[in-house]
């Protein structure tokens, strides 16, 4: 069971942070540059993807570091505007007077994962934090998940992981790590998960199942 798990791993973007509608209207910006829409399977897809790995297939490599250097200034800008969804401040303050160790793994880089949890006063709850510039493979590949086991001295078997797309169902599976879908962000609200994942629907029900 989730609530029995010693060790908590979130995602952080679409999950803690409500940050994914900014996170599409520069990559709107970005397509429209290049003539290009993104559409709802395109921000699907980005939504689970490093921007590197995202843009990659989409633009030659000049194009794609303009990009990235254009993405990481407007996300700058975004940086103070980024709100927490309601509720998680009471959902980690729980956790950690249970004693368990909590750790975020993000497929942002981790210089702006840090300062956002600085900025929203999230920093102190975690114990971990796995960014994508931290490891060589990203989601759905397990790795981060496999850091964070190292880090924290414990087992996979000890986890349980909490994320808004499929690439974190499919890297918790991969790690035989128990997971719950995030489904509170409202651009999928309601949507039935694949893979069969527990489903949390908001951060209440998402208390529930973890305490």
């Amino acid at each position: 069971m989730p609530r029995d798990r010693k060790i908590v791993v979130f995602d952080l973007d679409g999950t803690i942070l409500a940050s994914t509608p900014f996170y599409f209207s520069i990559l709107d910006k970005i397509f429209h540059r290049h003539q290009m829409v993104l559409t709802d399977e395109e921000k699907a897809l980005a939504s689970g993807l490093s921007a590197k790995a995202f843009l990659a297939p989409r633009l030659d490599e000049s194009a794609m570091n303009s990009a990235l250097d254009y993405l990481k200034e407007q996300s700058a800008i975004d940086l103070h505007h980024i709100p927490v969804f309601d509720g998680f401040y009471g959902v980690l303050e729980t956790l950690k007077l249970q004693g368990r160790k909590v750790a975020v793994w993000t497929s942002r880089d981790r210089s702006s994962a840090l300062t956002l949890l600085s900025r929203n006063q999230l920093d102190k709850f975690f114990d971990v934090v796995v960014a994508a510039d931290c490891v060589k493979k990203h989601k759905p590949d397990p790795e981060g998940l496999f850091a964070i086991a190292e880090q924290l001295g414990g087992a996979t078997a000890d986890m349980v992981m909490i994320g808004d797309h499929d690439v974190d169902v499919m890297a918790a599976r991969a790690a035989g790590v128990a997971v719950i879908r995030a489904n509170w962000h409202g651009y999928r609200q309601g949507e039935n998960c694949r893979f069969g994942a527990l489903t949390a629907h908001s951060v209440n029900d998402l208390t529930m199942h973890l305490t």
